[in-house]
């Protein structure tokens, strides 16, 4: 699995795109869904966010084009930019 995302700062909104790479044959079939986790802790602080986030690969939204195993979502939930982000990715079959 090959994982990347892009900041959109153009927008209203600050929102990151993620994106996820399935290659063919590194899943046993075409997964269910796929999920990222996002943790967002603020530096200074010691309790942290979660954000599920499904990614699609229908071409749509955040997806650039359908059934190329790339699967994509926006997110928008920025506490701060002075706070880590962690992103795990899970693909459920």
């Amino acid at each position: 699995m090959t994982v990347g995302y892009c900041l959109l700062s153009d927008s209203a909104t600050p929102m990151v795109s993620l994106h996820a790479y399935l290659p063919p044959g590194s899943v046993p079939s075409r997964p269910v869904s796929v999920i990222a986790t996002v943790t967002v802790t603020e530096i200074g602080n010691s309790s942290s966010d979660q954000y599920e986030i499904r990614l699609r690969d229908g071409g749509a939204v955040a997806d650039v084009i359908a059934n190329d195993n790339v699967y994509s979502a926006y997110f928008t939930h920025f506490v701060s930019y002075n706070a880590t982000y962690t992103v795990r990715i899970r693909a459920l079959g």
